[in-house]
């Protein structure tokens, strides 16, 4: 196959070290950004480009858009017109179904080493409620760039929405579909943006499971925790030890076997679709 990578921040990146990983070189990169390319350029040793019309020249026949989710759908809509499978990153705004190409939204937490082997003691669990705190410091996202200038300092993709989006890809597989929530957010004024950087909802799922979370990216400490009340015992998953590469590496690895017609994918646009009404549900909430 030959690869587009739409976007070479470092998510790009990650995509292009991820394919390297799997033995796969023909990629070429596009960015509008100088400094990004010859970056790519350098570290990677792959062609890129700042036009699409270029890009085209080259005929990719499957394409990863790691742009700012804003970004997103002219992306989709580019790989569309010319037939191109696609991946996204985690996206804002919802994407129809195709059956024109393979098509599919990034569902990274689910490709976790230790997740089935969490959900597994999960299940035997009974959990009765549970509660969850992720925090990061939000100019420690990038450091090498100016936060203020990152699309997490943005009110249309701010910091807590995107984690929100994330982890709604996880929390719903474990728990279920999402009755209904409570919400309560505020901008603390501790970060030069004027975006709501503290989140606490009350999750209430169609099981009837409810489960409390908490989001900031305020904390100078970095933290990614769910803490599960079970009727005998507690189970404490301390996320953090649970990321690595690995879940990137095999997630794209799975996007390609769809695209060979050799496996399936765990994650749909209309799974995503699903949890982007959720967020609409939290914000409303508050």
């Amino acid at each position: 196959m030959k690869f587009l990578i739409v976007g070479l921040g470092s998510m790009g990146k990650r995509r292009i070290s991820c394919l390297h990983s799997l033995r796969e070189f023909d990629i070429i990169g596009y960015d509008t950004r100088e400094d990004r390319r010859k970056e790519a350029e350098t570290k990677y040793g792959i062609q890129t480009c700042s036009s699409l019309n270029i890009v085209s020249l080259h005929q990719p026949d499957t394409m990863f858009i790691c742009t700012p989710p804003n970004l997103h759908r002219a992306f989709v809509q580019f790989a569309l017109i010319n037939n191109i499978n696609f991946f996204t990153e985690l996206n804002m705004e919802p994407v129809e179904e195709t059956k024109k190409v393979c098509g599919v939204p990034s569902c990274t937490a689910l490709f976790y080493p230790y997740f089935n082997q969490i959900k597994h003691k999960i299940d035997n669990l009974e959990v009765v409620t549970f509660n969850y705190h992720w925090g990061q410091y939000l100019p420690s996202w990038h450091t090498k760039e100016n936060y203020q200038q990152h699309f997490a300092s943005k009110k249309e993709t701010h910091a807590c929405k995107e984690v929100i989006l994330y982890d709604l890809v996880w929390l719903t597989d474990i728990f279920g579909h999402v009755k209904k929530v409570c919400c309560e957010k505020r901008r603390t004024k501790l970060l030069d943006t004027d975006i709501d950087d503290v989140y606490n909802i009350i999750f209430t799922f169609e099981n009837g499971l409810t489960g409390n979370a908490l989001y900031d990216c305020i904390s100078k400490t970095l933290v990614k925790k769910l803490e599960m009340v079970g009727e005998e015992k507690n189970l404490t998953w301390d996320i953090l030890k649970s990321t690595s590469e690995k879940a990137y590496i095999n997630e794209t690895k799975a996007f390609l076997n769809l695209v060979r017609g050799k496996g399936t994918y765990p994650y749909s646009f209309k799974q995503e679709s699903e949890n982007l009404k959720v967020m609409e549900m939290i914000e409303n909430a508050s």
